[in-house]
């Protein structure tokens, strides 16, 4: 079974949290807690509130909220040298706020940073700063007519390989206009990409250039800007149509896949509907042809045909929405399913790790005596993450450095490739200790609470209002994925548990099982694409 499509772009947010989740401090008792202390302030227009800072140290890390009055407190410290950056959380909003990040001493960049050293006990206050406006970068976008300004994504990519590295995003104004604020100094990539899933939109592309390794690079200055970075934009089409499947099996779900005739690496895809409806948007000109899959239903190529050669070459116009292929797609071989010997039939998430397994994204374990199996009540560890969502993206095309960049995770480990792209779309970047030593820790697993900061980032940062009352007794609404976990919640992804009050619980600490991460991956696909 063919893999999900190749996407576009890295996955970036307007604000990178390289923090995924708490890592625990090493034990310290109330007779030898350290502090470190101070207070933020914002430019003129920003709010406060939404800034944060993030401390690192030998094998810790930790990001906090800051108060109205711009006050912050870490506790709870162990001896050790630290390094303090201070960042602001931002929306995409074409003329949102955004300040620059800043390292303690007013450093630009991490490089820049001035590390701190507590000892046992000590308290050390007045670690403060002042963000500022940072550097921008702005141009125009001429669009296809019929395309929405409001729905075209912009992001600004530091690229290079250094501890930290920086990105951006932003959607462009009603009159195609967009202003990519809050940047630090440093060489920057544009991509743009379009919010929508379906019906067309835009051609992804890159600034100078159609692919990553074409684009043009930005020499950004500090405090200064770029102006005149404009993109005209080529409309893409789209492929609708409907799937009919044997009686008895449910129409929803099947993926339809457009492989491209013509040399192009994008494989656009959708999932039909309760219908059996399906629309592939963001289709790049060019020639494709059909292929429809389903759980325990054998492939079968548009004509009803088990051979491509077989299948008619669809074309698509720059533009064209290629509608209306109203002709039945009879899903009706059996085909052999991968069954797991530990996920028997009527186990929970069942169909949803056999989808995950049918997609390639978990094929579980050979054991010795030659049975499959899957583990479903094991841990998610961050580097089997970051393989599942590669997959997830359809397995992009994807050359990582020759020398790694993180301390423990080296160019021969299993998965190196799927976790230095994770970072590269900055989706998860690890951290940096108090050394400037930058770590991933492949083999610690993913809590719920960074799982839906990953899943979020990989949507695209979709808008999304957080309600005002957490809906959560364990995640307060300064928690500081407060806004992923609700959205998470609200897409349907994951909505916690039912406790036997009647108050509902998210368990943000709970590291997620590859049971319910199959299921958060299922719901996802059904929903939106990775970007």
């Amino acid at each position: 079974m063919l893999g999900r499509p190749k996407t576009f772009g890295p996955v970036i947010l307007a604000v990178i949290l390289p923090l995924l989740f708490m890592a625990p401090a090493p034990v310290a008792t109330a007779a030898v807690e350290a502090t470190i202390s101070g207070t933020l302030s914002v430019p003129r227009g920003a709010d406060v509130t939404n800034a944060y800072v993030a401390i690192s140290g030998t094998n810790y890390s930790r990001q906090i909220g800051v108060s109205a009055d711009g006050s912050y407190r870490f506790g709870e410290l162990a001896a050790g040298s630290y390094t303090v950056r201070f960042d602001y959380q931002s929306w995409p909003s074409p003329d949102s706020a955004r300040p620059a990040p800043q390292w303690y001493k007013n450093g630009a960049t991490f490089s820049q940073a001035t590390s701190i050293t507590v000892a046992a006990g000590q308290s050390v206050s007045g670690i403060s700063a002042t963000l500022d406006d940072g550097a921008f970068i702005s141009g125009r976008l001429t669009l296809p007519s019929g395309v929405d300004a409001s729905k075209v994504r912009i992001v600004a990519s530091e690229t290079g390989h250094t501890s930290y590295l920086h990105s951006a995003t932003v959607y462009a104004r009603a009159d195609g206009s967009y202003t990519l604020k809050g940047l630090p100094p440093g060489r920057y990539q544009l991509s743009f990409s379009s919010q929508d899933r379906a019906g067309g939109g835009i051609v992804s592309t890159y600034y100078g250039g159609s692919t990553e390794a074409a684009a043009k690079v930005l020499d950004v200055p500090h405090l200064g800007g770029i102006n005149n970075v404009d993109q005209s934009l080529t409309a893409a089409g789209a492929i609708s149509g409907t799937v009919t499947v044997p009686e008895g099996i449910s129409p929803a779900g099947v993926f339809a896949t457009a492989n491209p005739q013509d040399g192009s690496s994008g494989v656009p895809s959708a999932r039909t509907d309760a219908s059996g409806n399906f629309d592939i948007g963001h289709v790049t000109p060019g020639t494709y042809k059909l292929l429809f899959e389903a759980d325990g239903l054998e492939p079968q190529w548009y004509g009803q045909t088990d051979w491509s050669v077989e299948s008619p070459v669809l074309t698509v116009e720059a533009g064209q929405v290629l509608s209306g292929l109203t002709e039945d797609i009879l899903l009706t071989a059996p085909a052999s399913p991968l069954v797991f010997a530990d996920v028997p039939p009527g186990t929970q998430f069942e169909a949803e790790i056999n989808w995950l397994a049918g997609q390639g994204i978990s094929t579980g374990w050979t054991e010795p005596n030659g049975t499959k199996t899957y583990r479903p009540l094991g841990p998610v560890n961050r580097d089997a993450m970051a393989a599942f969502m590669h997959r997830l993206a359809g397995k992009p095309d994807f050359w990582p450095p020759p020398v790694s960049p993180f301390a423990d995770l080296a160019p021969s480990d299993m998965f190196f490739k799927e976790i230095i792209w994770l970072t590269a779309r900055n989706v998860s970047t690890g951290w940096v200790g108090g050394n400037g030593t930058r770590t991933f820790g492949p083999s610690r697993p993913v809590n719920r609470d960074a799982m839906a900061a990953f899943m979020y980032r990989l949507a695209g940062r979709p808008a999304f209002t957080a309600p005002a009352a957490s809906p959560f007794t364990d995640v307060s609404t300064d928690n500081v994925y407060y806004h992923e976990i609700t959205w998470l919640a609200a897409q349907g992804i994951s909505t916690g548990w039912k406790e036997a009050d009647g108050t509902k619980t998210f368990r943000p600490y709970q590291a997620v099982n590859r049971d319910a991460m199959a299921a958060f991956m299922y719901r996802f696909a059904s929903k939106f694409t990775p970007v």
